[in-house]
């Protein structure tokens, strides 16, 4: 064979070796492409699915909903004539409301078609409420068909006076009621308890972070239904960090406002943080300013329990130095009032 021959099919020369090239990249960008549609293809689907899932929700809670207003005019209180109430519709009733009234319960009462007489016996009656009566939410009420009457009415049982049309209770319950459970009228307790689980991100420096687990704890002042006083102690573990047989401690003391937008909350804390290591028997701590900022969520489940999850910024100065961590926590609130003697 010649010098500067090639062998045969094959071209090098660099036009064929450009087509080449711009062949690869089209076919590269048709696989890309095939890939993304059917990504699409398959977001979209689970799109449509997610608002047929919302959809079933939706049309459920319309049911209970009815079901829940259909049991409650059996209430052996609210009941009419001939009128008769098992045991089995009362249960119903309690898991369908539960022990407070909301805005929409009345809306639905109204749009079920209740009597007015037996909604304001309700309002007045209920253990608890939960009304909200900013101007958007009367707006909201009347649009669905809630008169003023029954918006003022709702209004006074959140302040904890008597309205018109108030039905004939025994004069020994009321005054009874009120002293007992002289802080629920607006719908909140005073005092809180919490405590859970809780996780922290620790920054030990240089990028590194370590993971501690623990408990965290809190006391909470309500002064008003937006505003609370809050202290939150914690305590986080970690034993035979990297195989070296060392082991950490880290307690925080902290105290702070906090501002409740029910079910949410957020608070800013500060306080003291100390830090304690441990190794071959020997233990050193230090001590060191810490702060908390954060928020979460706080749903009741019942009268005087509730559950709660959070997660929070914590800022420590050990050693001359900034830490900035995370932790994140769940666990369950008691809420209380003390009783008081009459």
């Amino acid at each position: 064979m010649k010098s500067g021959s090639s062998k045969k099919g094959l071209n090098y020369s660099p036009i064929a070796l450009g087509k080449t090239r711009r062949k690869v990249k089209i076919l590269e960008l048709k696989a890309v492409n095939g890939r993304a549609d059917e990504l699409y293809a398959k977001m979209k689907r689970l799109t449509e699915l997610s608002r047929h899932i919302e959809s079933l929700f939706v049309l459920y809670e319309r049911q209970m909903t009815a079901l829940a207003l259909t049991i409650l005019d059996r209430k052996p209180e609210l009941r009419r004539p001939k009128m008769k109430t098992p045991l089995l519709t009362i249960l119903l009733c309690s898991l369908a409301f539960g022990e407070s009234l909301r805005n929409r319960d009345i809306a639905a009462m109204v749009h079920a078609k209740v009597p007015q007489e037996e909604i304001l016996q309700r309002i007045a009656r209920c253990e608890e409420q939960q009304f909200s009566l900013w101007p958007e939410d009367t707006q909201a009420l009347s649009r669905a068909g809630v008169n003023d009457e029954l918006i003022r009415a709702m209004a006074a049982r959140q302040n904890g006076r008597p309205f018109a049309g108030t039905p004939s209770v025994a004069p020994a319950v009321v005054p009874v009621i009120i002293s007992a459970k002289p802080h629920q009228a607006n719908g909140f307790d005073r005092e809180e308890i919490f405590i859970g689980y809780s996780y922290l991100s620790a920054d030990v420096g240089d990028g590194t972070r370590w993971s501690f687990n623990g408990w965290e704890s809190a006391v909470a002042y309500n002064v008003s239904k937006w505003a609370s006083i809050e202290g939150n102690v914690s305590g986080y573990y970690k034993t035979n960090i990297l195989g070296s047989g060392f082991s950490a401690h880290d307690y925080s003391f902290l105290a702070g406002p906090r501002f409740n937008f029910r079910p949410g909350f957020v608070h800013v804390l500060i306080g003291l943080d100390r830090l304690t290591g441990t190794a071959y028997d020997l233990s050193s701590s230090e001590n060191a300013f810490a702060s908390a900022v954060g928020g979460g969520f706080q749903v009741n489940v019942s009268r005087h329990v509730a559950v709660r999850s959070s997660i929070d910024y914590v800022l420590t100065r050990h050693g001359g130095e900034s830490q900035n961590h995370f932790r994140v926590g769940g666990g369950v609130v008691y809420t209380f009032t003390p009783s008081i003697a009459p």
